[in-house]
């Protein structure tokens, strides 16, 4: 199933869902199941081009600014 958007980023399984960003910055949670099923979705309101990664509770995000300044986010446990 198509997302509607441009993507980038590999999409990355974390449990039982998949965390797929697209290039305006909107992260799609898909449910890991055999029906296409997207519980949600979070904007960053930043484009992202690269593959976030995930480590002890938190979800690393990079992001690139229309004027090329890269931004780079850590979301979650302390």
């Amino acid at each position: 199933k198509e997302i509607g958007e441009a993507v980038n980023s590999s999409p990355t399984l974390v449990g039982d869902r998949f965390y797929v960003f697209d290039e305006k910055g909107v992260m799609h949670i898909i449910a890991a199941t055999e029906e296409f099923k997207e519980l949600g979705k979070a904007a960053l309101g930043e484009p992202v081009r690269a593959s976030p990664a995930y480590l002890d509770g938190r979800i690393y995000i990079r992001s690139v600014t229309k004027e090329g300044v890269t931004n780079l986010y850590a979301i979650g446990k302390k």
